[in-house]
């Protein structure tokens, strides 16, 4: 992208900028994943999409505070209360 070259799909992925390339239904694979993100907790992919769009502006030490703090924003929700409260439920039922 920084040097204007043209990559092919497969090494979108080699490269790590794809998640994975869709062969032939690719609407409805998009949808599926659109419908799992919609599932995770709005504030968290809020926090994800910021971060992602400074990084390359945030210097690292900066990044890596502004990920620290909107992380502990976040496990101070009932929604990140409840996940852990359910983590350790299912720790000890598997006991």
């Amino acid at each position: 992208m920084l040097l204007e070259r043209r990559s092919s799909p497969r090494e979108g992925v080699t490269f790590g900028l794809v998640n994975e390339l869709a062969q032939s239904k690719a609407l409805e694979r998009a949808m599926e994943v659109a419908g799992q993100l919609a599932t995770q907790s709005p504030r968290a992919m809020a926090h994800i999409k910021r971060l992602a769009r400074s990084a390359m502006q945030t210097p690292l030490a900066e990044g890596l505070k502004a990920e620290r703090n909107l992380f502990m924003d976040l496990m101070t929700t009932d929604w990140a209360i409840d996940a852990m409260k359910a983590y350790v439920k299912n720790l000890e039922e598997q006991k």
